[in-house]
């Protein structure tokens, strides 16, 4: 389960039916982390490494 942020908080005081609170606690309550920054993290990661594979091999060949 994810933090709620201050902005959700706000939204779900705004709903005005129980059955809409609800139905949004419950959203809050199962939806699943994001997992969409590390996979990029992990990205840059690898392409970081392999740039500098790529200039320690160009300084060996010079």
């Amino acid at each position: 389960m994810e933090k709620i942020t201050i902005k959700e908080l706000v939204e779900f005081r705004t709903k005005s039916s129980d059955k809409s609170k609800r139905n949004f606690a419950l959203k809050l309550k199962t939806r699943k982390p994001k997992e969409k920054r590390k996979k990029i993290k992990i990205v840059v990661e690898i392409i970081g490494a392999l740039a500098i594979a790529q200039y320690i091999i160009l300084l060996n060949m010079v």
